[in-house]
């Protein structure tokens, strides 16, 4: 039971702060960074395309497709009779680490693409005319679909599947997602405050299935 509280108390304290994170960069860093970098595109325009040039990694039909294709593969082959017991073992927590890795990437962005339009917040583009604070709830437009990034929502959710299978990977990995969501706020297409959010569900929602899979020993705890 006092385990219990404690770990209330410790998502209560993490929803706290994070919500107060969000309301500091929205109400003092999201307006004056983005207009910054606005004169970054017109001074150093070979800077946006660097980051045009990879930003589109963290689509998540890079991810879903190869694992949504070859985990049923993995587990209707480790069900072939005629290979050894071993070999059909591999195949079957293969089958399970991408079929985890697939789950964490789907359904992290299946909330975001919910999230978006329920809270409708407008992308920089439209700074000038509803300003930072242009929220829009139910607004089912492109334009009114900034929070949170669903690239950064798939980059760390991409990440710590990853982290979760391949502990060691964990610095290359972070970094990958770091990148990914920091592109999204270069290229002008997210506020700082956007990918913060997103990289929230995508790290929250791993966290969750991670849980789920191994105590139903679909995976194994590493790390």
């Amino acid at each position: 039971m006092k385990k219990n509280r404690t770990q209330i108390a410790g998502w209560a304290l993490g929803v706290f702060l994070f919500a107060l994170l969000e309301y500091l960069l929205i109400r003092f860093v999201d307006r004056p960074l983005s207009e910054y970098l606005r004169t970054v595109d017109i001074r150093y325009p070979d800077v946006t395309d660097f980051f045009r040039a990879y930003t589109d990694l963290g689509l998540s039909k890079w991810y879903l497709w190869p694992t949504g294709i070859v985990a049923p593969i993995c587990f209707a082959f480790s069900r072939w009779r005629q290979w050894p017991r071993k070999k059909r073992e591999k195949l079957r927590a293969e089958g399970w680490a991408l079929a985890f890795f697939f789950a964490c990437v789907a359904i992290s962005g299946l909330i975001t693409d919910i999230l978006k339009p329920m809270i409708g917040r407008a992308r920089p583009v439209l700074l000038d005319r509803v300003g930072v604070y242009g929220f829009h709830p139910f607004a089912y437009h492109a334009n009114y679909n900034s929070f949170p990034s669903g690239h950064a929502t798939t980059a760390f959710a991409l990440a710590f599947a990853l982290i979760a299978l391949w502990p060691r990977g964990r610095p290359l990995l972070i970094a990958f997602a770091i990148a990914i969501a920091l592109s999204r706020v270069m290229v002008n297409a997210h506020y700082l405050s956007d990918v913060c959010a997103g990289a929230a569900v995508g790290w929250l929602t791993v966290v969750l299935l991670r849980k789920l899979f191994v105590q139903q020993r679909w995976i194994a705890r590493k790390g």
